[in-house]
């Protein structure tokens, strides 16, 4: 729900701001799509009562911190890029910044900082098996973000000075990947444990 809370105010800014920028119909369209999703969201959120989780799993300090760790990166780099996306990309960029890149740098950030959700609820889900849907992902992302992000020092518009960024997500991606390791261990030893 926060995406979409964070979206419609971007269309909102884009519509009064720079109202050329994108056509008006697929304003209209986003404009639309955003408010229907909240409205779903608030909707399945009434119809469960509201519920994310249960307790805090105390035992997995490990995985306690890494998904607190996890909703911190997420909500500093998103309000980096939902806060200034202009300067985050000239120096990374050989062409002339408009709107049109500020309003998806701040597409990007809405969805870093709504991402953090899934991480500070997946520490009060009792499965496993729903914790490693949080860690995967959050694999996903980071490998599609670091893959988009190595891809992109070969294209001829980007200036190569991604190397903050790729360190970043390289430091995200290889804590996703051990702990999604560790999981798949602990798993592993419970099952060879009770056969």
């Amino acid at each position: 729900m926060i995406p979409s809370i964070l979206i419609l105010m971007l269309v909102f800014q884009i519509q009064s701001v720079t109202p050329t920028l994108i056509e008006s119909t697929t304003l209209k369209f986003f404009k639309y799509l955003m408010i229907s999703t909240i409205a779903l969201h608030v909707t399945l959120l009434s119809i469960a009562g509201w519920k994310t989780g249960t307790k805090l799993i105390a035992a997995n300090k490990f995985g306690n911190f890494l998904y607190q760790l996890d909703a911190l990166a997420s909500i500093c780099i998103g309000t980096c890029w939902m806060t200034f996306p202009k300067w985050l990309l000239h120096r990374q960029v050989l062409v002339e910044l408009d709107e049109s890149h500020e309003f998806l740098g701040r597409v990007m950030g809405a969805n870093f900082i709504a991402s953090y959700i899934v991480s500070t609820h997946a520490l009060h889900w009792e499965t496993n098996e729903d914790r490693y849907a949080a860690v995967d992902g959050r694999v996903i992302c980071c490998l599609s973000i670091l893959g988009a992000q190595i891809w992109s020092q070969t294209y001829k518009h980007w200036s190569g000075n991604h190397w903050v960024g790729i360190s970043l997500f390289s430091t995200w991606t290889v804590i996703s990947l051990i702990y999604r390791s560790c999981l798949t261990f602990a798993k592993n030893h419970v099952q060879k444990k009770s056969e």
